[in-house]
């Protein structure tokens, strides 16, 4: 999976980064804080990614998140 922002910031997740017996992260693709719509800054929509003490996977203004077939090794 690859999520990418507005700016161009992309990051990208394995299988392994959610597998609960692997990495065992949870994401979340957050509209709202406190009940109230994200700020110009940070959203319209904001992945948060638990687990990650710098939030260097977190990514602000969230444009696409595309789901890619997993590579075969030949």
């Amino acid at each position: 999976m690859v999520v990418e922002a507005r700016d161009g910031y992309r990051v990208a997740f394995g299988l392994a980064d959610f597998a609960p017996d692997l990495g065992g992260s949870e994401a979340l693709l957050a509209v709202r804080v406190d009940g109230s719509p994200l700020s110009d800054e940070d959203g319209p929509v904001r992945l948060v990614v638990s687990g990650d003490g710098r939030a260097a996977r977190w990514v602000r203004q969230v444009v696409r998140v595309s789901v890619l077939p997993a590579a075969r090794g030949e």
